[in-house]
């Protein structure tokens, strides 16, 4: 057994370690470290830039194989551990602006299995998930498959686990799937998890339906606004009645800020969301399409929507007028105060709130904003 002070990680680990026997990380991938502990400083930064480097603690039973004689990198000394390799967090010290993380290895035999690929795109699991899906759509084949209609359908842990893979590659599904609805498919917060890298990774489908999940919540926000930012092709996302779009604020301020975030800074084709019972136009909230007057009056818009249209407004440099009248936006009428105060949507000359049940103090601050608008602006509270 090497002693631990020779085998450093590669660093930069930004994982959170915490100091007892319990922690353990496990990765689905190739584990890099190098036998140098000047090629793990060096990957951290440099001594005196802050960050962590693992020590890992191994024995003959559980060690990495040494890629040096085959590495355009020699001098980096390094040793590759097989993927689901376990850490297990032993003690953390310091040394300088480095905390250091000593750790035992453990080398796991329950690697995906790898009976199915058959060409290199393959990817281990496929097979079964085509046949998975294939049974769900009760098909032969997923060949010539374009609207995928799972509503109703308990795709929630394993099912999900099967769409995420199918999702993230479908060259080698074979598919041709366009809409995929998951309406009332008992998802959670897990499967959207699991779910949003491969719809980070697909390039086909252009309409997703989570709508009627209520076991989805604000936890979901996060990892779904970081998905439709990479995605470049999905069109349309309905989220109606899931606790994601709950008509209150209560949980949803997290999810509209992290959506609208993500559409002001991507240049993708997602043209219409749907996080209540009106199907918002994206892309002429965001500016992207140069709609210079917006009529959502009537609508029965919801905190959820109004945090989003003010989100999204920030973008807005073409929108001249907007008829947000008789919904419930009470709640996220604070958001259009800071819309006017900061300037944005700066073509901006009517704004209707009226009938939104709005307190009297928070139209006095629409009001005040909008005094202060350079240019004039009819508000109507």
């Amino acid at each position: 057994m090497l002693p631990h002070e020779d085998l450093w990680m590669h660093a930069a680990s930004r994982g959170h370690y915490r100091r007892d026997r319990a922690t353990r990380v496990r990765r689905r991938s190739f584990m890099s470290t190098t036998a140098s502990p000047a090629v793990a400083v060096d990957y951290s930064g440099g001594e005196e830039t802050p960050g962590s480097i693992l020590i890992m603690d191994f024995e003959m039973g559980s060690r990495g194989a040494s890629v040096q004689w085959c590495s355009q990198y020699p001098h980096e000394a390094e040793l590759l551990f097989p993927p689901l390799t376990t850490l297990s967090t032993r003690r953390v010290t310091s040394r300088g602006a480095k905390r250091l993380v000593l750790c035992s290895v453990d080398v796991s035999t329950a690697v995906p299995d790898t009976g199915d690929i058959l060409v290199p795109n393959d990817v281990p699991g496929g097979v079964t998930a085509k046949g998975w899906l294939c049974a769900k759509l009760k098909c032969t084949t997923l060949d010539t498959v374009r609207d995928c209609d799972l509503s109703d359908t308990t795709c929630h842990g394993a099912g999900a686990t099967h769409l995420a893979l199918l999702l993230g590659r479908c060259s080698y599904a074979a598919t041709q799937i366009r809409t995929l609805n998951l309406h009332q498919s008992q998802l959670d917060d897990h499967d959207i998890g699991v779910l949003a890298p491969g719809l980070a990774l697909n390039d086909k489908l252009e309409e997703l339906k989570l709508s009627g999940n209520s076991k989805l919540t604000e936890r979901s926000g996060e990892p779904l606004a970081e998905a439709i930012r990479a995605n470049r092709t999905l069109r349309r996302l309905d989220l109606f009645g899931t606790s994601l779009a709950a008509p209150t604020l209560q949980g949803v301020g997290l999810l509209a800020n992290a959506l609208g975030d993500a559409l002001q800074r991507r240049t993708s084709a997602l043209e219409a969301i749907t996080l209540h019972s009106c199907s918002l136009p994206v892309r002429c909230l965001s500016g992207a399409d140069a709609v210079s007057e917006i009529d959502l009056s009537s609508q029965s818009l919801v905190a959820a929507d109004g945090i989003l249209i003010a989100t999204l407004l920030k973008s807005n440099s073409v929108l001249r007028s907007l008829r947000l009248a008789d919904n419930r936006l009470a709640d996220a009428a604070q958001e259009f105060v800071q819309v006017l105060a900061t300037g944005a949507a700066p073509q901006l000359r009517e704004l209707h709130l009226e009938a939104n049940s709005i307190g009297e103090k928070v139209k006095i601050a629409l009001k005040q904003a909008a005094a202060r608008r350079t240019h004039n602006l009819v508000l109507a509270v």
